[in-house]
């Protein structure tokens, strides 16, 4: 959906750059977030849960703004609802980014995966999983490509219009 792809890369490029994080990371996250909602598609991803990675819903590690949608995951527990998707940036950064090898820091989209697979961040097979994101990767390359200086010249909508353009191709 244009409207999910745009505001998860604005929401994504905010935490990054609280973080200290360069906001050519986007290109590691916007493919794997390309993949877990099948485009930006899934009935997860759609306000008002905004969940955009199938985060279960934990009380006691609860982010302000983040509650338990009702929505019952195949293994039984309830997905994460959150009221906005900077709260959902925020905690999936805080997710995807603990662990000792900071999968953020990857060189690449195959060590990305790794890195995620290294955390447990992922059941799927390791080639699976990557062969996936690479996928996306290809699919949004050349806007990928343009982030940081996109990000630089303020012309971050631009990126974000250009990615959602392929994303619906």
């Amino acid at each position: 959906m244009i409207n999910n792809a745009a505001a998860v890369t604005a929401a994504f490029a905010k935490v990054l750059q609280a973080n200290g994080k360069p906001l050519s990371s986007l290109r590691l996250i916007i493919p794997q977030v390309a993949h877990e909602t099948g485009g930006f598609r899934h009935r997860l991803s759609q306000p008002p849960i905004n969940n955009m990675s199938g985060i279960k819903w934990r009380h006691k590690t609860a982010l302000k703004g983040e509650k338990d949608s009702g929505i019952k995951s195949p293994e039984g527990d309830n997905y994460a609802a959150y009221d906005t998707l900077d709260v959902w940036a925020q905690r999936h950064y805080n997710i995807i980014n603990r662990g000792t090898n900071k999968p953020l820091d990857a060189l690449n989209v195959t060590d990305f995966a790794k890195r995620l697979k290294d955390n447990k961040y992922y059941t799927a097979p390791l080639d699976l999983y990557t062969n996936a994101l690479i996928k996306w990767e290809k699919q949004l390359s050349k806007t990928l490509a343009d982030v940081p200086q996109i990000a630089k010249t303020g012309a971050v909508i631009l990126l974000l219009i250009f990615i959602t353009f392929l994303i619906l191709q």
